[in-house]
């Protein structure tokens, strides 16, 4: 019941251990130019935003989005930078 909680105020649905090695992935990658270039510089501001923690509620609120619009650029992300997989949230 917390997780459903969580999500619906706008947290993730990712455990605390699964978001603490995603973020220290984000931390130990050295992303080289290439790889980033064709972000957005929103895209790159939501890629900063979830590298230091915060949820997307609170990222769609800090560049002034929806949470939908989160999502697109999430999916965009993803797929520039080649991820597979992920949970949604």
């Amino acid at each position: 019941m917390a997780a459903v909680n969580d999500v619906l105020g706008g947290g993730t649905s990712v455990t605390s251990d699964i978001a603490r090695k995603v973020v220290r992935s984000f931390k130990q990658a050295r992303l080289s130019r290439g790889e980033t270039e064709n972000l957005s510089l929103r895209e790159r501001g939501v890629q900063n935003a979830l590298a230091k923690s915060y949820n997307y509620k609170t990222t769609a609120d800090l560049l002034g989005t929806g949470l939908s619009t989160m999502h697109a650029h999430i999916e965009r992300i993803y797929q520039e930078l080649h991820v597979l997989s992920h949970a949604r949230q």
